[in-house]
């Protein structure tokens, strides 16, 4: 779980763990509500403030920030292989 001003994410990637992501799920905020699911292989859940709207900007923001490098092209801990452009 990763927090970005008052909005917090939980990452679900290929290979993640069913304790993973029950780590991430319990430390949400008490009483965070969904607020938007973005991805297609690597999924982050954004949760919000039950009580507050949360900006679109705020959650933009944490989706963001959850991104890292080893999980952009959908594979937890394996880099992306570099483009190679065959010389014509």
């Amino acid at each position: 779980m990763s927090a970005h001003g008052p909005v917090a994410t939980v990452t679900v990637a290929p290979g993640s763990t069913a304790a993973e992501l029950a780590a991430q799920v319990v430390a949400l905020p008490e009483g965070a509500m969904l607020v938007g699911i973005f991805g297609d292989t690597t999924i982050i859940l954004a949760y919000g403030p039950a009580d507050d709207v949360a900006s679109d900007r705020d959650v933009l923001a944490a989706v963001v920030a959850a991104l890292v490098p080893d999980t952009w092209n959908g594979r937890r801990g394996t880099p992306a292989p570099p483009d190679t452009v065959a010389p014509r």
